[in-house]
């Protein structure tokens, strides 16, 4: 999900989100093991600063769960 604005900010958000379909949109077929995920937070194009955090990140595919610490 994309956030814009002021709504929220202070608080942590839950999401999930389908990185291969994702990946697949955007960029097309993905190759057959993935080695890195990015996460970025951008305020380039406002000219801002931002400040982020990421905390609790899983990776899940099938029966398998890889936990991020």
């Amino acid at each position: 999900m994309l956030h814009s604005g002021t709504a929220g900010l202070g608080q942590w958000v839950q999401e999930e989100r389908n990185l291969y379909a994702d990946y697949k949109r955007w960029i097309g077929e993905p190759p057959a093991r993935i080695l890195r995920v990015w996460l970025i937070a951008l305020s380039m194009f406002q000219h801002g600063e931002g400040q982020a955090e990421y905390g609790a990140i899983e990776f899940v595919t099938g029966d398998k769960v890889v936990i991020v610490n």
